[in-house]
Order: structure tokens, then sequence, then C-alpha cells
């Protein structure tokens, strides 16, 4: 509970501390799962490229955001650690835009595995 209030408290003043505390809780209890079920045990992390890609590799390290993906490299090391990416074929997404604080619903077309410019000239907003 006092995670999640330090969370929501974060989340309101819109400060890169929100995504942080998130992502570090998420990493703290893929941790505690790995311990409850014992030294041999491993994890399969569904989720989005934003927060199990490497932050350290992009922009979100000069705003001092961290991610799963770099948390996970950094506690268990480079080597333990597989990133693998997806892609959708269609469907909707909602990513922020910057300069604003409402994301915008977007309905994408036919992406298959395009690159990110490719698939947002291929989506109608």
């Amino acid at each position: 509970m006092a995670e999640a209030e330090r969370y929501y408290g974060a989340m309101v003043r819109g400060s890169a501390e929100s995504w942080n505390i998130r992502d570090t809780h998420m990493m703290d209890t893929i941790d505690r799962l790995l311990d409850h079920y014992g030294p041999h045990s491993k994890a399969v992390v569904w989720a989005h490229n934003t927060h199990v890609g490497d932050a350290r590799a992009t922009d979100m390290a000069a705003s001092g955001m961290v991610n799963i993906g770099q948390l996970a490299r950094e506690r268990y090391g480079d080597d333990q650690v597989v990133l693998v990416g997806f892609a959708s074929h269609r469907g909707r997404v909602n990513p922020p835009r910057a300069g604003h604080r409402r994301a915008a619903l977007i309905w994408c077309r036919h992406t298959s595995a395009l690159s990110s410019a490719a698939r947002r000239a291929r989506c109608a907003r």
C-alpha cells in the first residue's frame, strides 16, 4: 500500500519518479517471485518494449529513468537476461504525445515488422 501511495503521489507531480517507482516495483516483484520459487527458477516477463528494453541505451537515461530491462541486467548480469521484442499485426495503441499530458488513441493498419517510423506513418490518428 505504501508503494502505491508513493507511486500515485509521484504520478500526480508528473516526474520521471513515477516511472521509476513503477518499474522498480515490477522488478522487485520479479525478484520476490524468483526467490519464492527457488535458486533454479526463471521468469518470462511480457511487457511493452519501453519496460523491457535497456533504458541506458535510450533517451530515458538522460531523463533519469530506469526500466525493468536495465534493472534486470544490473541485478542478474547481461548474460542472464534475454530480450525478445514483439510487434503486432494491427490494432490500436495509446502512446503519449510529446508536449501533451494526454495520450492519443491511434488505430494501426497492417504493420508487420516495420520500423517504428514506418508504423507511425501507417497509423491514422
